[in-house]
């Protein structure tokens, strides 16, 4: 969805009086409404700043929060288009070296702005890496009957695709919160298969199937939500895996020694200098598959100090990449 769809449905929703069907901004701007709810799927709140709310009903449609970050900041309407603009470029590989901490700043700022000086904000902008994605049409009713189902306390039927298995299976879940990770659709959702929250790409899910009638009915059945916080859930996550996490020592020489240190990657991390040009970086880590992708992308920069187990799945992978004849 272009930058122009957005700009205009944002200043369309601006200067109504009242809620706007995506009918009716549809006939406005000349789009259909699945490009209007398209458009307005690609504006995430946090990443921009921008909360456009969703009014369900019979008189529903939707109206831009007046709370909204970019309208209590004073921003003007081409001020904010310079922002996403700026953000649209370092996407299209400007080959600016700090983008990924530039989107992390931005988004915590904004955060802060709208929430206050809360702890898990950056916690939050280590975790979730949020942006602008091009849902599918198939991913966008997905994304509507879930949302119902979390409002409803529903639970889903669903053919699921695991890439670990390489094999899809049969599962009930309890959808609890739809995100956004690396430019992909996940739902976090207690699977009744595994007893335990699971995070589902929506892309991965073959079929599905709504549950008739609120789990709250069902006094035998549990229902996950109760108790559940997201932020916690994903807290000292170091990506979207989730394991007993492991203290992790690296030392990390020239470049990423200075790229390292301009980043965090944990709340309590610890970052000591050895020299110059080498850094030991410590940190009780969660997510160790992704702990594995981080390292391997440093090369031969980065040495694993610590936990024994790791400094052998990194060997392992390296003497893989060698001598796998997969190709």
């Amino acid at each position: 969805m272009t930058l122009n769809h957005m700009l205009r449905i944002i200043y369309l929703l601006y200067n109504a009086k009242d809620v706007l069907t995506a009918t009716a901004i549809g006939e406005e701007l000349e789009m259909s409404e699945q490009q209007v709810r398209r458009a307005i799927n690609s504006i995430d709140a946090l990443d921009t700043g921008i909360d456009i709310e969703i009014i369900r009903g019979k008189k529903g449609g939707y109206r831009l929060n007046r709370g909204s970050f970019w309208l209590q900041s004073g921003l003007s309407m081409s001020e904010l288009e310079a922002l996403i603009k700026a953000k649209d470029f370092l996407n299209e590989g400007s080959g600016y070296l700090l983008k990924d901490e530039y989107e992390s700043g931005l988004n915590k700022l904004i955060a802060k702005k709208r929430y206050g000086d809360i702890p898990h904000v950056d916690e939050v902008g280590t975790v979730i890496y949020r942006g602008y994605s091009e849902v599918t049409e198939r991913e966008e009713e997905i994304i509507s009957h879930l949302n119902e189902t979390i409002d409803k306390k529903q639970r889903v039927d669903v053919v699921y695709f695991s890439l670990s298995q390489n094999a899809q299976s049969q599962r009930v879940i309890h959808p609890y919160k739809i995100y956004i990770y690396k430019g992909a659709y996940y739902v976090a959702a207690f699977c009744e298969k595994r007893q335990e929250i699971r995070d589902f790409k929506l892309s991965r899910i073959r079929h599905y199937k709504v549950i008739e009638g609120s789990i709250e009915n069902e006094p035998s059945s549990k229902d996950a939500r109760k108790g559940f916080d997201f932020e916690n859930y994903i807290k000292n996550t170091f990506g979207i895996f989730k394991d007993e996490g492991v203290e992790v020592i690296l030392k990390i020489k020239y470049p990423y020694n200075h790229i390292v240190k301009e980043n965090r990657y944990h709340p309590e991390q610890i970052i000591e200098e050895v020299d110059d040009n080498t850094i030991l970086f410590k940190a009780h880590l969660k997510g160790e598959t992704e702990i594995e992708s981080w390292i391997l992308s440093m090369g031969e920069h980065c040495r694993v100090i610590a936990p024994e187990s790791l400094q052998k799945k990194i060997q392992k992978r390296y003497k893989n990449i060698f001598e796998s004849d997969v190709f």
